[in-house]
């Protein structure tokens, strides 16, 4: 036989209630089951960037398409703009300027980063991982240089551009 024995439950009263001071969770509840504090700034960006990335379906020039909810409000907000709306317009012209701007303080911090190195490929005699090496070398300084992989989809298909340095 065991020792430890059931603990004996809080005494409820007819209708279902508990004494006064008794409790039905006598513990209490356990330190891990607090929920997460929503008003969190990590919970409230990933929040947004989570209904950012929500993808909703959407018809342009005659074609269904699956657009994030981000790109649909861009979309429309560009929409408004060429269509006469003068705030829509320069809220989106503001939006470009603000992402060129962001993009060219990238462009430097790139090129700081890489000024005065020499490239390691050079020196590697392996002639599988000095190509690793040397387009590694090359994707770095189109991005210096701002030309650089797209990170989305495109709203309309393109075809795709040869790379000159491959």
């Amino acid at each position: 036989m065991s020792d430890s024995a059931p603990k004996p439950k809080p005494p409820r009263r007819a209708n279902g209630t508990f004494e006064k001071g008794a409790s039905g969770n006598p513990n209490g509840r356990p330190k891990g089951a607090r929920p997460p504090d929503i008003l969190s700034p990590q919970n409230v960006r990933d929040t947004i960037y989570d209904a950012a990335d929500f993808e909703v379906p959407i018809v342009l020039q005659g074609k269904r398409k699956k657009l994030t909810l981000f790109e649909a409000n861009l979309l429309t907000l560009a929409m408004a703009g060429a269509g006469g709306d003068k705030a829509s317009a320069a809220k989106f012209v503001d939006a470009i300027a603000r992402a060129s701007d962001q993009e060219l303080r990238m462009m430097d911090a790139t090129k700081k980063r890489i000024d005065g190195y020499s490239p390691a490929y050079r020196l590697e005699t392996d002639p599988a991982k000095r190509e690793e090496l040397r387009k590694a070398w090359m994707r770095l300084l189109r991005e210096a240089e701002g030309d650089r992989e797209r990170t989305t989809r495109g709203i309309q298909k393109r075809r795709k551009k040869p790379d000159p340095w491959d």
